[in-house]
């Protein structure tokens, strides 16, 4: 038997096959307006896939990235703040030295002792910087204030506050509790520097002291008091001034060397996050250059396919044209 073949079947095999030709063009030019090879998981399910890994690895490290940075510039703060304590510690050494001198008179001491309350409440201020909303030194309880200054009988002291701002004679664990973060896949670093990394300050391993107590012996010793073993003052203004030029010296001596020891903490931190920065920024580097080459379109390699696609989509027209047999309404025109 002979297969007839009719002009319906010649017009609808030539129309599918310049839709598919024209399918195809559709699906190159979709790849050089958007950049991107495949449109459809089907297109290649193994790049697909492998794409859609790559893309949550630059979302995990653009997310690490920006923690990094987020975590330097606390540090920033975090530094700034304690060279400011660092001054006003040294402003107050340099007013012990001025009291212990020979021949110092009684309103000289109190003209000195009124410097040290104001250095006093100004170091609470600046362990109450806060950045980003946070209290720079407040640990892992960064919205509560961690000290404040109290006055009274004419002496400044720096007390312990509460999460409601209320004094309390020990710090809470949040505020001795270093805050985390991630900086890489399972890395996780502690950065910050509590208020109680600056406050606490050992002597010896059997006798440890705060800067509160350091405070509180150098404005008694101003004011001609000696502290007794039971907490009480006694009237000794020839101990007070031996103490001013001696263990008073001496101890905030080593309230700065404490400081200097938490400074450089923070800046062995900071230069890690520097580090984890260059090598972060580094790995998404790779991570995009894998990206674009996995799914990527190359548009001189589209540009040619395109117009090669081009040319069979008109070779398919014209060929159409001359196939299909003409029918009455051609001979009406």
């Amino acid at each position: 038997d002979i297969l007839r073949i009719t002009n319906s079947m010649i017009v609808n095999i030539s129309i599918a096959d310049m839709n598919r030709n024209l399918e195809r063009m559709q699906n190159v030019q979709k790849q050089m307006t958007s950049g991107v090879k495949y449109q459809n998981a089907s297109d290649n399910p193994t790049d697909v896939t492998k794409v859609m890994q790559l893309n949550t690895s630059l979302t995990s490290l653009s997310q690490y990235n920006s923690n990094i940075k987020n975590t330097s510039s606390f540090l920033d703060a975090t530094d700034t703040a304690l060279g400011q304590a660092g001054e006003v510690l040294q402003n107050i050494r340099l007013q012990l030295v001025s009291a212990g001198v020979a021949g110092v008179s009684s309103s000289d001491l109190v003209a000195i002792k009124d410097t040290v309350n104001q250095d006093i409440a100004q170091f609470a201020d600046i362990l109450n910087t806060k950045f980003g909303g946070k209290y720079v030194f407040g640990g892992t309880s960064g919205d509560a204030q961690p000290v404040r200054a109290v006055t009274s009988d004419g002496n400044t002291k720096l007390v312990y506050c509460d999460t409601s701002g209320n004094e309390v004679p020990d710090p809470s664990d949040s505020l001795s509790t270093k805050m985390k973060v991630g900086i890489s896949e399972g890395v996780t670093v502690s950065y910050s520097a509590t208020v109680t990394d600056i406050m606490s300050t050992p002597v010896s391993s059997t006798d440890a002291f705060n800067i509160r107590k350091v405070f509180s012996d150098i404005v008694n010793n101003l004011d001609g008091n000696v502290a007794n073993s039971d907490g009480t003052l006694s009237p000794d203004s020839a101990t007070a001034t031996t103490n001013l030029a001696g263990i008073d010296l001496s101890n905030i001596d080593k309230v700065i060397a404490k400081l200097l020891a938490v400074r450089a903490q923070v800046g062995a931190v900071t230069n890690r996050m520097t580090s984890e920065l260059n090598q972060n920024d580094a790995q998404k580097e790779n991570v995009t250059a894998l990206l674009t080459k996995t799914e990527g379109t190359d548009i001189t390699e589209a540009t040619i396919q395109f117009a090669s696609l081009q040319s069979v989509f008109l070779a398919s027209i014209q060929a159409s044209a001359k196939i299909i047999q003409p029918t009455l309404m051609d001979y009406l025109k």
